[in-house]
């Protein structure tokens, strides 16, 4: 679509045909499903909610139910706007082009077989912890009453059994951030908002680096996670960086923010800068982790361990300053003693001693503590989707699931969501689960693969179905298949829309456009030729003649990129392979001494909220 413009009325049947054929598909797919997960979030007034369901057979289907624009943020206009795009999704041809009518006619309607089934098998949603949408999550549950009396005559969903919180936007609040990269005046923000000083940092960046190239120091302001990347770079390049400083407070009048930053900086402050770099970068480890819609809730209490455990070696044990990471290589420039502040006509020296280094490292736990109580409050081991971690095939993490004890536990819970027989389900699971550690292990595949290669296995003949005899497993296993802690699909989906769409295209029929092409554009790559197929059959109904476009291949299709020794991602990747390998040989260290008085007031308010949430 043109910017501004429409589409011509052939590119706009091309467009609707491709979209409703992937919907044909999604719609045969989950007229068979046995359980559903909703992710839903809201962005700028519209809701877009992604869907995650799973057959009798444990083959997963994942796709797009639809992008609704709502007339306001409360929690009855999410509730309208959910039970909208559930009823859009579920009519056939709709709102077809002017070419398309006649398909609308003889294909279209409602089919409302398939939107019973829909709301009777969602059993989980996947939100924010908005308190909007956590009440309309309970308004369509029948938990709440809602303001609009429409929505409490029957619950629209009436067997959700859970409401998951977002673990990727959990995550992002794990740790703290200087002002030194966040505020309006900051350095940082200084430079990236500036061409002038950014030609400047590039250029010194590029003559006088040895490491990697990038000088980006691009952020945004909303969430913690992107600024990693700019503080990360900042210390990477710290002398360029104290050099532009230098030449900015020299030759600009208006530059009195580096002056200031250059007049307070002292060794101690960019020690901490780099240990809040090293745990930032642990920190989005785990937040990649969890920013994927089909990451695994089996290895969900697996990686918080992980990342707990990367904390406890780098800033307890004292390993931070001896592993490849930002804070070596930010000692070892000022051992060497080049770095100066020069602001009002004084300069100085940079020095670092091992009292620095201690004060810095001490003062640094506070924030440790406040990092593992939000861990340990946002993911909590009583959850439905961390009792999951019975089906990690892989080694087991210390944050919960490894003992028999626990294993019933996790079990009983899922049991109970599910409404299950506790001691039925943990039989079948001791039955099946030696034969998904062998599949596991000899075909080197992910957990998900291997739990459904082992229950294909006992399903091949009547007399292994006889043998085993599962009836509970398979529901906890296609829960397990297709439930999901995060909503980030959706937040990448806005992301993609954003950049092909404009904010000038009003209307219903501009509405179903964005969601049509919303569909396309977050497809999963599997249903490719099925939707051309089927895209072709549409067409092919509305039009007399048509001709296909031949697709040529890319010359480079499977081409592999090198890697550079000096890349920023080599640097990265070095530095978490030394954080590993100092972390499987610190078995018994020294740790570092904790005091906690060195919590700010609303550090300190932080932490008893998350004590308090941790015991309720």
């Amino acid at each position: 679509m043109r910017d501004g413009g429409v589409a011509s009325d052939r590119t706009s049947l091309l467009r609707w045909c491709l979209s409703e054929a992937l919907l044909q598909i999604w719609r045969k797919e989950l007229a068979g499903a046995k359980t559903l997960c909703l992710i839903r979030d809201e962005r700028k007034g519209k809701l877009l909610i992604r869907f995650r369901g799973c057959n009798g057979q444990l083959k997963v289907c994942s796709g797009t139910f639809g992008c609704v624009r709502m007339k306001g943020g409360t929690a009855e206009d999410i509730v309208s706007a959910t039970a909208k795009a559930m009823r859009v999704f579920c009519t056939a041809c709709f709102q077809p082009p002017r070419l398309g009518k006649r398909l609308a006619a003889e294909q279209g309607g409602l089919d409302k077989k398939l939107l019973s089934h829909l709301r009777k098998i969602v059993h989980i949603l996947t939100t924010d912890s908005h308190p909007a949408e956590l009440l309309a999550s309970n308004i369509m549950k029948g938990n709440r009453k809602s303001a609009d009396e429409r929505h409490n005559h029957c619950p629209f969903l009436p067997n959700v059994v859970m409401v998951g919180r977002d673990g990727a936007h959990a995550s992002t609040r794990l740790d703290v951030f200087s002002s030194t990269v966040r505020d309006k005046d900051s350095p940082v923000q200084k430079i990236f908002h500036s061409h002038i000083f950014s030609r400047w940092f590039e250029d010194d960046v590029h003559q006088n680096s040895k490491g990697p190239r990038c000088a980006s120091l691009s952020a945004a302001k909303h969430r913690f996670a992107s600024f990693a990347k700019p503080l990360g770079r900042m210390l990477l390049h710290v002398e360029s960086f104290f050099r532009t400083l230098h030449r900015a407070a020299s030759m600009r009048e208006d530059a009195s923010w580096a002056r200031t930053w250059l007049s307070n900086i002292s060794a101690k402050k960019i020690l901490l800068l780099a240990l809040a770099a090293d745990g930032a970068d642990a920190l989005m480890q785990l937040c990649r982790f969890l920013d994927n819609e089909a990451c695994d809730p089996a290895a969900l209490n697996q990686e918080i361990g992980f990342f707990l455990s990367e904390l406890d070696v780098q800033f307890r044990c004292g390993k931070v300053w001896e592993i490849d990471g930002y804070s070596k290589h930010v000692l070892g420039v000022l051992q060497r003693g080049q770095l100066y502040a020069l602001a009002f006509g004084q300069g100085k020296q940079l020095m670092v001693s091992d009292t620095v280094k201690r004060q810095a490292l001490q003062e640094f736990q506070a924030w440790l503590q406040l990092c593992e109580c939000t861990a340990k409050a946002e993911f909590p081991d009583f959850e439905v989707l961390n009792s999951m971690c019975v089906f990690n095939l892989g080694e087991q993490s210390s944050f919960g699931g490894d003992t028999p004890t626990e294993i019933s536990q996790c079990l009983r819970r899922i049991a109970q969501a599910l409404k299950l027989e506790p001691f039925l389900l943990k039989t079948e699971w001791e039955k099946l689960r030696p034969i998904a550690a062998a599949q596991k292990q000899c075909q080197n595949l992910e957990n998900r693969e291997a739990w459904r290669a082992a229950f294909e296995h006992t399903q091949k003949t009547c007399p292994l179905r006889e043998k085993y005899g599962l009836q509970s497993l398979p529901v906890a296993l296609q829960a397990y298949m297709c439930w999901s802690p995060s909503s980030s699909g959706v937040e990448q989906s806005f992301s993609k829309a954003d950049r092909c769409f404009h904010e000038g295209s009003f209307g219903p029929k501009a509405a179903d456009t964005e969601r049509r092409s919303m569909m396309l554009l977050c497809m999963d790559k599997t249903w490719d030729k099925e939707v051309i197929a089927g895209a072709r059959r549409l067409y092919a109904g509305a039009v007399k003649q048509h001709k296909g476009k031949q697709k040529k291949q890319r010359l480079d299709k499977g081409v592999s990129k090198g890697r550079f020794l000096t890349s920023e991602a080599s640097f990265l990747k070095r530095k978490r392979d030394s954080v590993r390998a100092a972390g499987a040989s610190s078995a018994q260290q020294v740790h570092v001494e904790q005091d906690a008085s060195g919590l700010s007031t609303k550090a300190a308010k932080e932490m008893e909220l998350q004590k308090k949430r941790r015991m309720t």
